[in-house]
């Protein structure tokens, strides 16, 4: 996945994933895994680690391993 849009905007991990760019950069690109039975895994950001929601509703790339915090439910619309 190169990355996702938002309205008119791209979004980039700067420490968190953020919706306010206009292009895409090399470093603003993420690779889904897939886990099967619709979960999946991101990785990507200037670190290239695995993204988790820690809880606080901001998806942060900052995880060596793919645990229960790194996974997400696939939703096909």
């Amino acid at each position: 996945i190169a990355s996702c849009l938002v309205g008119s905007e791209m979004c980039i991990r700067d420490r968190a994933i953020r919706c306010n760019r206009g292009h895409i950069q090399s470093w603003e690109r993420f690779r889904i895994y897939d886990l099967g039975g619709n979960r999946i895994a991101l990785r990507g950001g200037r670190s290239n680690q695995f993204c988790a929601n820690d809880g606080d509703d901001v998806l942060r790339c900052n995880r060596n391993h793919i645990q229960n915090w790194e996974m997400f439910e696939l939703h096909h619309v």
